[in-house]
């Protein structure tokens, strides 16, 4: 795996994995209480990519946009070939990453096509950028080897604290986020996806299960 070189990655201040072969990993967080446990499923359209030659997954998050299409984080693929990517959400058979596509949102997130359609993913249903002090419902994925089978989601909440002009930042309010591969993690509120995960800033509560984990993030708006 490609050594971790990107600015992005650097922004993370160690708290969110863009994942490389050479790269070191934090902890995984152990498994949350009542308020943001271990989930039986991850939402609708919520999905991960796993490198492959990856010695842990998720490299990161992505959302589905229709069967064959994807929305990723421009960070997750830097420093990484496209070639070497697959994606799975639902419980589908992992399909490859074929290529970028023209157009779309600008700015940190970027569309990509599989090479196949996923079987047995829904699309995720988009919505607009929350208002400050709404609560927000993130998924991402415990950190496992490829031979322990499907990465169990966890759940975290975060309350909005500021909306920009094309982001927002809200803070860890419930929960324990893996703080590995979360770039791409999915803001969802009342069912639909109000924003993804593209960078963590310093500040916010402390993470109740490693502190060196940034708790503050920055979701890009995707409409």
């Amino acid at each position: 795996m490609p050594r971790i070189a990107s600015t992005a990655c650097t922004l993370a201040l160690l708290a969110l994995g863009c994942q490389g072969a050479d790269a070191t990993f934090a902890t995984p967080a152990p498994d949350a209480g009542p308020d943001g446990g271990v989930g039986d499923a991850p939402p609708r359209g919520v999905g991960y990519f796993a490198h492959r030659r990856g010695l842990v997954r998720p490299h990161c998050l992505g959302v589905v946009l229709a069967p064959d299409r994807v929305l990723a984080t421009r960070a997750c693929l830097d420093d990484t070939a496209i070639s070497a990517l697959r994606f799975t959400a639902g419980g589908a058979p992992p399909a490859a990453v074929d290529r970028r596509l023209e157009g779309g949102p600008k700015g940190p997130t970027v569309r990509l096509a599989l090479a196949s359609p996923l079987e047995e993913a829904r699309d995720a249903a988009l919505g607009a950028m929350p208002a400050v002090g709404a609560r927000v419902e993130a998924t991402t994925f415990r950190v496992t080897a490829p031979e322990d089978g499907p990465p169990p989601p966890t759940d975290w909440t975060a309350e909005v604290v500021e909306v920009r002009e094309e982001t927002f930042v809200a803070e860890l309010a419930t929960g324990a986020p893996t703080c590995h591969g979360d770039l791409g993690a999915a803001a969802l509120l009342d069912g639909r996806v109000r924003g993804m995960l593209v960078a963590v800033e310093r500040g916010g509560p402390e993470h109740p299960a490693s502190p060196r984990c940034a708790t503050r993030y920055v979701f890009a708006g995707l409409r």
